[in-house]
């Protein structure tokens, strides 16, 4: 038998969590087995001369979706897999029936339900979180035995081997070459420089911290300049440090391990959020903010108490960041925390072999002859999340919601709990929101 051919397609090969996921599926699915293939759909990027320089044939269509039928003719594709949210994967899928492709599988990041027939859906639908499952089923209106007909969870991974291991000295170096005091307190984040991506929270919260915690650093990397300006419209720009955007790994992994604690916040949340694994990985605590009528995964990654903590208001956000800064040996507990949750979830080896299954049991059951040899390796192999524990989160994910630092958000628990089932209501009152939003910024 000769190698699987596999066709990883994504709309452009930029810098997202999506793009980085692709990434490392491509580089780490085992070279034995698959021979793998990347397409960026409309546009390539930085990951484009990544892949390319890692010695992966990368194709740019530039939107030319009749070259993408062609392209799986020509490469004999047995797998498609597709990376992006079901509204945009209805055209690449076509693709993949018009060239006879055996199976189709499609990461629905964001969990969205697919427009148009049965032939629209993939064979396998992967969803990156219990959270992003559950909300999929309830929309769906599934039970847990039909939701398994046609989906399952698959985590984004993480490479841990990419990151190093903080220690004090490294962390002292690091503030030297920085110019930061060794006596600040350094909080902070990074991100995409895109405004949906920031929340106001981590910022709204800094005068109350300030008032705990004069000698506080916020390191921003990758901060809007929209945000940028209402920082210095309140008078706070001299406790923050910019950061430009990068895409050089080497300088994400050195701004993480110049943090005390990790503060994140979201506009529209997260199914699961990469840079929240990446500041787990460097040990770093990480408090968030619950997000229920939006995406929501956060809370399933962050442990109340645990690895971090989960506030709803600025002053409550203040108080969990200062709790951690003036605790350092509950910090320290806590960020080791967060790096065994990361190991035992989003290691990269684990999810590309659960990755790597699906695929070889889909072949199969597509009546496509796979060796028996290779087949007997993933028998045995133990599948994170199992089927018990996604079911067993919706009564967690209840209790999640009511978990938080000071008060409670009951206004977003009762909106979630009486209409998030109702898909067509959610999505209706989104557009409404959505197009106030658009009003407003005009």
């Amino acid at each position: 038998m000769g190698k699987i051919n596999v066709l990883q397609v994504v709309s452009a090969l930029g810098l997202g969590g999506i793009q980085k996921a692709l990434q490392h599926y491509t580089e780490h699915l085992s070279k034995e087995i698959f021979d793998t293939t990347v397409c960026g759909l409309f546009k390539g990027g930085p990951r484009e001369k990544f892949l390319r320089d890692k010695g992966f044939d990368v194709v740019v269509l530039n939107g030319e979706f009749n070259g993408l039928s062609q392209l799986m003719q020509s490469k004999n594709i047995d797998i498609l897999h597709i990376h992006q949210h079901a509204d945009l994967n209805v055209l690449a899928l076509r693709a993949g029936r018009e060239a006879n492709v055996p199976v189709i599988v499609e990461t629905n990041e964001f969990g969205r339900i697919r427009k148009g027939g049965a032939n629209d859906l993939p064979d396998l639908n992967l969803l990156v979180g219990k959270m992003c499952a559950l909300r999929y089923k309830l929309w769906k209106n599934l039970s847990w035995a039909e939701f398994f007909k046609e989906s399952d969870v698959l985590y984004n991974p993480i490479v841990l081997s990419d990151f190093l291991k903080p220690d004090e000295l490294m962390k002292k170096e690091l503030r030297k070459k920085y110019h930061i005091p060794a006596d600040s307190l350094i909080i902070g984040r990074h991100g995409r420089p895109d405004p949906s991506k920031w929340g106001d929270i981590c910022l709204d919260m800094m005068p109350y911290l300030l008032k705990i915690f004069p000698n506080v650093k916020y390191l921003a990397l990758g901060l809007p300049e929209s945000k940028i300006r209402k920082i210095k419209d309140m008078g706070l720009d001299s406790y923050f440090i910019f950061f430009e955007p990068t895409e050089d790994f080497k300088k994400i992994n050195e701004f993480l391990l110049l943090l005390d604690v990790f503060t994140y916040s979201s506009v529209n949340g997260e199914c699961l959020s990469v840079a929240i694994a990446e500041a787990m990985t460097c040990k770093l605590p990480v408090v968030v903010n619950s997000t229920p009528c939006r995406d929501n995964g956060q809370v399933e990654m962050i442990d109340h108490g645990k690895n971090g903590f989960i506030a709803n208001n600025p002053r409550a956000f203040a108080e969990a960041v200062g709790f951690l800064l003036k605790n350092e040996k509950e910090r320290t507990a806590m960020g080791e925390a967060a790096r065994r949750k990361v190991e035992d979830n989003y290691e990269i080896r684990r999810n590309t072999l659960r990755l790597e299954r699906f695929y070889l049991d889909l072949l199969a059951s597509k009546g496509v002859e796979i060796d028996s040899e290779i087949r007997g390796k993933y028998v045995s192999l133990e599948t994170y999340p199992s089927m018990e524990e996604v079911t067993n989160f919706e009564k967690e994910y209840k209790e999640r919601l009511r978990t938080c630092w000071g008060r409670r958000n009951y206004g977003a628990i009762y909106l979630w709990e009486k209409f998030i089932s109702n898909y067509r209501f959610y999505t209706g009152l989104k557009s409404i929101k959505d197009k106030i939003s658009g009003l407003k910024l005009k």
